[in-house]
């Protein structure tokens, strides 16, 4: 039975003879009602104070959920970013990759085309060379023909009697006019020549360009 304080005023005590004396205990209980309203007042409010704590800490606890779920949805959406990122930093390395190896090959096949197509041009050059070389050296050879033959004719009796008979100064003039004949051959004849070794140094030349060429594609393969 839960007592309160009006309860405790209005307790009727039976009277006794050489009982307790009445006007003390009411008062006594006075002061007990006053202090069971008190405590019960207290009461009131610490259940108040505790509801409220309790309600308090529901709400952080609800919060502390929130935020841990908060936690959870943004760590979780990190990590699907990272996943993302590493993907396609994968995928753009695996790309790269390919177009280098595609750009190397095909600078490789590009150098082969450049030696090939050099080697050909060099191939067909030195084909003509050898040609001009062997029509260069008929003629040259020709001109000796005709020098020895020209100067065999200065030799010859023919002119040696032109000479003993009196017509010296007619066989001067034809002497001096074969003699500058046969210089304007020998000078064709050594032109012929230089052009024949002009030829084999030009020869030469492309064919260490050649050379270096294919040594520097070989370099980049």
């Amino acid at each position: 039975m839960v007592l309160t304080p009006n309860d405790i005023q209005m307790k009727d005590f039976h009277t006794q003879l050489r009982g307790y004396e009445k006007e003390q205990v009411n008062q006594y209980l006075e002061q007990v009602a006053d202090a069971y309203s008190e405590q019960m007042a207290e009461n009131h409010r610490l259940e108040y104070e505790l509801k409220d704590a309790q309600a308090k800490i529901e709400y952080f606890n609800n919060l502390q959920n929130t935020v841990n779920e908060s936690i959870i949805v943004a760590q979780n959406a990190a990590d699907q970013v990272k996943t993302q990122a590493d993907n396609k930093v994968q995928a753009m390395m695996a790309q790269t990759r390919v177009n280098t190896e595609n750009m190397v090959d095909e600078a490789i096949q590009q150098g082969r085309q450049i030696i090939q197509d050099a080697q050909r041009q060099a191939q067909e050059l030195i084909e003509q060379t050898k040609q001009l070389q062997g029509q260069i050296q008929n003629h040259y050879d020709s001109l000796q023909h005709v020098v020895a033959d020209q100067r065999q004719l200065l030799d010859s009796d023919t002119w040696k009697q032109l000479i003993t008979n009196g017509s010296g100064q007619l066989a001067d003039n034809i002497q001096q006019q074969s003699q500058a004949y046969l210089q304007k051959l020998d000078q064709l004849a050594q032109d012929v020549k230089a052009d024949n070794e002009d030829l084999v140094v030009e020869h030469e030349s492309v064919t260490q360009s050649v050379d270096k060429a294919t040594q520097n594609v070989d370099n980049q393969d």
